[in-house]
């Protein structure tokens, strides 16, 4: 696969791919059967599941932005390219409007386990997305074991998509690990 040229792309239309980039990335039938048997072990419906994912995604390619652009005036267009297309996705519809809310809920709850994620302890992105799942539902182990399974690395893939992106936009020199 050929890599794309972003390079005379503009920050805020870095930030616009990158949101849309969501609806590739985290489309429903790309849950795993082992995801799905889980979810259905813990009781959790497939569509709350789908929807916490694109949440924390779109957290990771939002929080890259912040962390990676060290120049304020290409974060701010960026960042105003990214959260405007997720602006305009609420007014599409109520659907758009209650998963925008809640992207904008979350996203400090996720950048506060970013903050706590020590190498060697239980990842903190992990338990707040469990947490998440479950809402005000009891402990579960199913829920527990895909939560752990599963919300480390789609925060990762899509922070290091960020990366790369911004890297092969010009924005940033090369991406670095977080």
């Amino acid at each position: 696969m050929d890599t794309p040229d972003f390079s005379s792309t503009s920050p805020t239309d870095i930030g616009r791919i990158l949101a849309m980039s969501l609806d590739r990335s985290c489309k429903i039938d790309l849950i795993s059967e082992q995801e799905r048997s889980l979810l259905a072990d813990a009781k959790v419906p497939i569509e709350h599941y789908h929807r916490e994912r694109l949440v924390l995604a779109g957290f990771a390619l939002d929080y890259a932005i912040v962390m990676l652009l060290t120049n304020s005036n290409i974060r701010n267009q960026a960042r105003d390219g990214y959260l405007g297309t997720w602006l305009n996705m609420s007014k599409q519809s109520a659907a758009g409007m209650a998963l925008y809310q809640l992207f904008i809920q979350r996203c400090p709850e996720y950048a506060d386990a970013v903050a706590r994620m020590k190498p060697g302890s239980i990842n903190p992105i992990a338990t707040a997305f469990y947490g998440f799942l479950l809402s005000d539902k009891g402990p579960n182990g199913s829920a527990a074991m895909l939560a752990d399974m599963c919300a480390p690395s789609m925060y990762f893939t899509h922070f290091e998509v960020a990366a790369e992106t911004l890297h092969l936009a010009g924005l940033i020199s090369k991406p670095r690990d977080n």
